[in-house]
């Protein structure tokens, strides 16, 4: 249990006012643990012949995966680097995304992905930084979709951005 408890915490104590820091280093510890090793499978299963990913994209997820356990040491080592750990992890969460935003025509679901970094901002770091990402996210695609052929339907984008701002709401009153 000790050792459990070391991990979500980084190894740092937390004092009883910090409890929502101690969530946040908690929640950012077990998402980065569980993006890193469903990454590394997926990643794996690519290599092995399981997945058909392409050896780019292989790459790439293992890219990741090596970004995130080196976010997971920089965490440890000072609990002042916590907002630039965040931010690290959102950015390179965010160029895969966008990596298969442009590459993976062929995955519907591939838009699904930002709704996790949305989340994971106003968590980790609250309201404003949460809105920011919001528009950087629904900019971007905006100006990826009319710059690039994204292969999506009229339908999917007016969807998508209406549940996009529908959860943006939400998570700003949440």
């Amino acid at each position: 249990m000790h050792f459990l408890n070391n991990f979500l915490t980084s190894g740092h104590h937390f004092s009883k006012d910090e409890s929502l820091q101690l969530f946040r280093f908690s929640f950012l510890n077990i998402l980065m643990m569980f993006s890193s090793f469903s990454t590394l499978l997926n990643s794996l299963a690519s290599i092995f012949g399981a997945l058909d990913f392409g050896p780019v994209f292989e790459k790439s997820t293992l890219f990741y995966v090596v970004t995130s356990l080196f976010i997971i040491y920089l965490l440890r080592k000072n609990k002042a680097f916590y907002p630039y750990v965040v931010n690290f992890f959102i950015a390179t969460s965010l160029i895969l995304f966008y990596f298969v935003l442009l590459t993976r025509q062929e995955d519907e679901f591939r838009l699904v992905a930002f709704f996790l970094a949305l989340f994971i901002s106003y968590v980790l770091l609250g309201k404003k930084y949460g809105v920011f990402i919001y528009f950087l996210i629904t900019g971007s695609i905006i100006y990826i979709n009319a710059n690039f052929n994204l292969e999506l339907s009229d339908f999917a984008l007016s969807t998508f951005f209406t549940f996009f701002t529908i959860f943006s709401v939400f998570l700003y009153f949440f």
